[in-house]
């Protein structure tokens, strides 16, 4: 409705619901406003991206398209290999667009000052016509105001537009907005988005069809392959399914392969949706399993009587896969007899040990746990997922491609990781970690790694036992680095003082597990968390407990004096030494990770017994027990 057609009968000219009048910013808008701007030009990398974005899309898993960082980095990846004659094509079409940007500007301020020069008279007339009612507020009806304007007036002025129209005046701002709204008419605005706006409540056209109610489906986690089991078969099909002969209670894949010890197993989905929605935290319905051990791709099946495992890459020479995979689950250890042992345990129930059978710790290759683990700081399982493929995947060797165009990459080795820039590190979304992974490969590949990257304090840490331990985990590390020179003036002495037959040459002693904690904490990145669970993982430590926040809520409940404590690390290590006193004999590690996996959020929704309550239903009989036992009285 325009100026003209608003009829003044009443003493206040009232807008029409759902009508913003002219602001008076919006009348000093000069007429030129009105010629689109000329497009800016555009580099060579834009048009580069702009034409070939569909092809890269193309080329990439169906579950991958929609990842912009992705496919950012293989535009950028594939225009930096360009050669030189296909890059002088792409400057020249940045030239030329350049060239068509400075003759639209010509023309652009051509018009725009012949407009200028024609438009004087009718703006006036234009902007005479807008604010007719606010010309006669002088002679008595005051103008209309809308909700913008109103929301950008201070008190001191909202209160003179009350007095102006006999409202009251007193109120804070919410108060004075709430009268002004309610004499205009005005419905304000929703705060939230998320609440129905009024033009969404007003009935449809019957020419315009309605939104599907139906959300479209989520994209499955990183860790989830989506393909048909049955499609798997005609991958190595000459290689058969091997019965690794692992009774349930000894070994439970669901439980164990993808709740965050390993980064390398994929969890396929059965043909029909299960009822519950696949999680990047793992659950119980699992039952197919893909991954990546060294240079072996794995396909496992679990089954209710047992485990398979059938090869999908040619095996080498004098290769068992059982043998492989029994080394790889630790079946040395028996769980059974160990969930019977924890089961003394007040924190232990035997509502979890029933639904949560099997969780065992493996023994992965410490340079592959490393690689992963690296990039866990400040992050939650998934996305430490999503990195360790994505590192694979830019630096590691194929392995095998499965039907559908998925590749699965091996981890990187470390001359491979090593070629990776820092710049790189970023755009594939590492973030700050880029420096961890830098400085772990100049450190274990160069004889001056050292130096180059620790600070002094650490630098003099490193001796000749503490990098012997990295050698053992890391054999392709240098033999012989740059030591601190204080450190190797002390060990020259060591040796340069002759043993006698009172004091004989000490034997070599195994490495404890404080000292390979101390070893791995020397690479950049690893911390006292980090550390402790390559050592769990990888290095035979079934005692070790890593510290963290989960950590220190299971302790807490276990000793709630240790809330007392100031937080730190002194806090951390006391809440593990708490859980090694829980379990003792020596495997508190894997105690721990049945309650790890126990918290987890996908599995607090599928195990049937609450573990929560349970844990405290079943401690407080127990205590109840041990205080009739103990009080004959009672």
């Amino acid at each position: 409705m325009s100026g003209q057609q608003r009829a003044v009968t009443g003493p206040v000219v009232t807008a029409p619901k759902n009508h913003k009048p002219p602001s008076k910013a919006s009348s000093k808008v000069p007429v030129t406003s009105k010629l689109a701007q000329p497009s800016k030009a555009r580099s060579a990398f834009t048009h580069f991206c702009k034409a070939t974005r569909a092809a890269v899309k193309s080329s990439l898993p169906e579950g991958d398209r929609k990842d912009k960082g992705m496919v950012n980095s293989l535009l950028l990846h594939t225009f930096e290999k360009l050669d030189d004659a296909e890059l002088r094509k792409w400057q020249e079409i940045e030239k030329k667009d350049e060239e068509r940007y400075n003759e639209d500007v010509k023309d652009w301020n051509e018009k725009k000052r012949a407009l200028s020069a024609n438009s004087e008279g009718e703006s006036a007339a234009s902007t005479q016509q807008q604010f007719l009612p606010m010309a006669m507020s002088t002679a008595g009806p005051l103008a209309p105001l809308d909700e913008a304007t109103l929301k950008k007036m201070k008190v001191a002025e909202l209160k003179e537009e009350a007095r102006k129209r006999s409202l009251k005046v007193g109120g804070k701002k919410p108060d004075l907005l709430a009268r002004l709204y309610e004499f205009f008419n005005i419905t304000p605005t929703p705060p939230t988005p998320k609440r129905p706006s009024s033009s969404s409540l007003q009935t449809p056209s019957p020419n315009k069809k309605p939104k599907s109610p139906s959300k479209s489906p989520a994209r499955p986690p990183a860790n989830v392959l989506q393909i048909s089991p049955s499609l798997l078969s005609s991958v190595s099909p000459s290689s058969p399914w091997i019965d690794l002969c692992i009774p349930p209670s000894e070994l439970r894949c669901s439980v164990t392969l993808t709740t965050g010890q390993s980064f390398n197993w994929y969890s396929i989905p059965p043909p029909s949706p299960p009822s519950s929605p696949t999680s990047a935290w793992g659950n119980l319905k699992g039952s197919l399993f893909l991954g990546v051990i060294l240079s072996h791709c794995i396909l496992i099946s679990e089954t209710p009587t047992t485990t398979l495992a059938r090869l999908l890459t040619p095996p080498p020479p004098n290769f068992s896969l059982k043998t492989f995979l029994h080394n790889y689950f630790q079946t040395e250890v028996s769980l059974s007899k160990l969930y019977v042992t924890w089961s003394c345990s007040l924190h232990f129930s035997e509502g979890l040990a029933k639904r949560l059978k099997g969780v065992r710790v493996l023994r992965q290759d410490p340079w592959e746990t490393l690689v992963s683990f690296l990039a866990s700081s400040n992050n939650a399982i998934p996305r430490i997922f999503k990195l360790s493929e994505t590192i694979r995947r830019e630096a590691g060797e194929l392995l095998v491609e499965l039907p559908g165009g998925r590749k699965i990459f091996s981890y990187p080795s470390l001359d491979k990781l090593g070629a990776v820039s820092i710049e790189r590190y970023r755009e594939l979304g590492f973030g700050y970690r880029d420096k961890f992974y830098r400085g772990t490969v100049d450190i274990l590949s160069k004889e001056d790694g050292l130096v180059n990257n620790l600070n002094a304090q650490s630098y003099k840490k490193v001796t000749p036992r503490a990098w012997s331990i990295l050698r053992k985990f890391f054999p392709f590390a240098v033999e012989s680095p740059t030591l601190h020179p204080s450190v190797v003036a002390s060990s020259e002495s060591s040796e340069s003082t002759p043993s006698t037959p009172s004091a004989p040459s000490a034997p070599f002693t195994p490495f404890t597990v404080d000292e390979i904690k101390a070893a791995l904490e020397i690479l950049p990145g690893v911390g006292g968390k980090v550390a402790e669970c390559v050592a769990l993982f990888s290095c035979d430590c079934p005692d070790l407990v890593p510290a963290d926040t989960h950590v220190l809520k299971m302790a807490l409940r276990m000793d709630p004096e240790l809330s007392q404590m100031k937080p730190g690390l002194k806090q951390n290590k006391m809440a593990s030494d708490v859980i090694r006193k829980e379990f003792p004999g020596g495997y508190a590690g894997w105690a721990h990770s049945v309650l790890f996996v126990a918290e987890l959020p996908s599995f607090k929704t599928e195990v049937e017994v609450d573990v929560t309550a349970a844990l405290k239903i079943e401690g407080e009989e127990k205590e109840v027990q041990n205080k009739d036992k103990s009080d004959p009285t009672s």
